[in-house]
């Protein structure tokens, strides 16, 4: 019952486990390069993330939030 529930909570990752697991099964080459674009892509995003969450973080310090809900909505 606890898997069911995972994959209930989860079920975009669990689709797309299912669907590489699929394309490894149906198409390896293509699986792999699959796969190694997907850890890339994921690589770059964690290196631009944290210095986006700095920056919001400062804004929301410098800036008041009236200031921000009247400029932007």
């Amino acid at each position: 019952m606890k898997i069911i529930e995972r994959i209930k909570k989860s079920k975009l990752l669990f689709f797309v486990a299912l669907a590489y697991g699929t394309l490894f099964i149906v198409v390896p080459e293509t699986a792999v390069q699959s796969f190694g674009n997907s850890v890339y892509y994921l690589k770059e995003m964690l290196e631009i993330l944290p210095v986006i969450f700095l920056l919001t973080v400062i804004i929301e310090a410098w800036v008041p939030k009236e200031v921000i809900m009247k400029r932007f909505g």
